[in-house]
Protein backbone atom coordinates (compact mmCIF):
# COMPACT_ATOMS: atom_id res chain seq x y z
CA UNK A 1 0.00 0.00 0.00
CA UNK A 2 1.24 3.43 -0.82
CA UNK A 3 0.28 4.86 2.59
CA UNK A 4 0.77 1.89 4.89
CA UNK A 5 1.99 3.91 7.88
CA UNK A 6 -0.89 6.38 7.57
CA UNK A 7 -3.35 3.50 7.28
CA UNK A 8 -1.90 1.90 10.40
CA UNK A 9 -2.37 5.18 12.29
CA UNK A 10 -5.95 5.54 11.02
CA UNK A 11 -6.78 1.94 11.96
CA UNK A 12 -5.47 2.54 15.46
CA UNK A 13 -7.83 5.52 15.82
CA UNK A 14 -10.77 3.61 14.34
CA UNK A 15 -10.15 0.75 16.76
CA UNK A 16 -11.21 3.18 19.51
CA UNK A 17 -14.62 3.43 17.83
CA UNK A 18 -15.13 -0.16 16.66
CA UNK A 19 -13.36 -3.47 17.11
CA UNK A 20 -14.74 -4.74 13.79
CA UNK A 21 -12.94 -3.03 10.90
CA UNK A 22 -13.25 -4.09 7.27
CA UNK A 23 -10.61 -2.91 4.80
CA UNK A 24 -10.92 -3.07 1.02
CA UNK A 25 -7.77 -2.98 -1.08
CA UNK A 26 -7.07 -3.29 -4.76
CA UNK A 27 -3.89 -5.16 -3.87
CA UNK A 28 -3.71 -8.92 -3.48
CA UNK A 29 -3.32 -10.23 0.07
CA UNK A 30 0.07 -11.77 -0.77
CA UNK A 31 1.41 -8.36 -1.89
CA UNK A 32 0.67 -6.65 1.44
CA UNK A 33 2.79 -6.28 4.56
CA UNK A 34 0.98 -8.34 7.19
CA UNK A 35 2.36 -6.07 9.94
CA UNK A 36 -0.45 -3.64 9.07
CA UNK A 37 -3.17 -6.24 9.73
CA UNK A 38 -3.29 -6.19 13.53
CA UNK A 39 -6.34 -3.88 13.75
CA UNK A 40 -8.18 -5.30 10.72
CA UNK A 41 -11.02 -7.77 11.26
CA UNK A 42 -11.70 -8.50 7.60
CA UNK A 43 -9.61 -7.79 4.52
CA UNK A 44 -11.12 -7.84 1.03
CA UNK A 45 -8.44 -7.91 -1.63
CA UNK A 46 -8.24 -7.52 -5.37
CA UNK A 47 -9.23 -4.96 -7.94
CA UNK A 48 -12.93 -4.19 -8.36
CA UNK A 49 -14.08 -5.20 -11.85
CA UNK A 50 -17.60 -4.03 -12.75
CA UNK A 51 -18.18 -6.93 -15.18
CA UNK A 52 -17.54 -9.38 -12.32
CA UNK A 53 -20.02 -7.77 -9.92
CA UNK A 54 -22.23 -10.75 -9.10
CA UNK A 55 -23.87 -9.29 -5.97
CA UNK A 56 -21.79 -11.44 -3.62
CA UNK A 57 -21.70 -10.44 0.05
CA UNK A 58 -19.03 -7.91 1.00
CA UNK A 59 -17.21 -8.25 -2.32
CA UNK A 60 -17.72 -5.86 -5.18
CA UNK A 61 -16.70 -8.42 -7.79
CA UNK A 62 -16.16 -12.18 -7.84
CA UNK A 63 -12.39 -11.91 -8.34
CA UNK A 64 -12.01 -10.43 -4.86
CA UNK A 65 -11.26 -12.56 -1.80
CA UNK A 66 -12.47 -12.18 1.79
CA UNK A 67 -10.01 -12.89 4.60
CA UNK A 68 -11.28 -12.93 8.18
CA UNK A 69 -8.10 -11.92 10.00
CA UNK A 70 -9.53 -11.59 13.51
CA UNK A 71 -10.25 -15.16 14.61
CA UNK A 72 -12.62 -13.92 17.32
CA UNK A 73 -14.91 -12.75 14.50
CA UNK A 74 -14.85 -16.04 12.52
CA UNK A 75 -18.20 -17.33 13.82
CA UNK A 76 -19.85 -13.94 13.28
CA UNK A 77 -18.76 -13.78 9.64
CA UNK A 78 -19.53 -17.45 8.98
CA UNK A 79 -23.07 -16.81 10.17
CA UNK A 80 -23.27 -13.58 8.17
CA UNK A 81 -22.23 -15.29 4.94
CA UNK A 82 -24.77 -18.09 5.42
CA UNK A 83 -27.77 -15.94 6.36
CA UNK A 84 -27.48 -12.42 4.94
CA UNK A 85 -27.88 -10.72 1.58
CA UNK A 86 -26.32 -7.53 0.24
CA UNK A 87 -27.86 -4.39 1.66
CA UNK A 88 -27.31 -0.72 0.98
CA UNK A 89 -27.49 1.83 3.79
CA UNK A 90 -28.43 5.42 2.97
CA UNK A 91 -27.34 8.21 5.30
CA UNK A 92 -28.86 11.66 4.89
CA UNK A 93 -26.51 14.60 5.33
CA UNK A 94 -26.85 18.34 4.95
CA UNK A 95 -25.36 17.96 1.45
CA UNK A 96 -27.54 15.09 0.28
CA UNK A 97 -27.43 11.31 0.65
CA UNK A 98 -24.46 9.01 1.19
CA UNK A 99 -25.07 5.45 0.02
CA UNK A 100 -22.89 2.81 1.70
CA UNK A 101 -22.51 -0.74 0.48
CA UNK A 102 -22.02 -2.61 -2.76
CA UNK A 103 -24.73 -1.94 -5.28
CA UNK A 104 -26.20 -4.63 -7.51
CA UNK A 105 -24.83 -4.88 -11.05
CA UNK A 106 -26.05 -2.23 -13.49
CA UNK A 107 -27.23 0.06 -10.68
Amino acid sequence: MYQGEDLKELLSLLKGISDDIIVYTGYKYQELNSASFEDISVLIDGEYIEELNDNTLLRGSSNQNVYVLDETKSDKYSSYFSTESNKIQNFFTSDGVVSVGIHKPNF
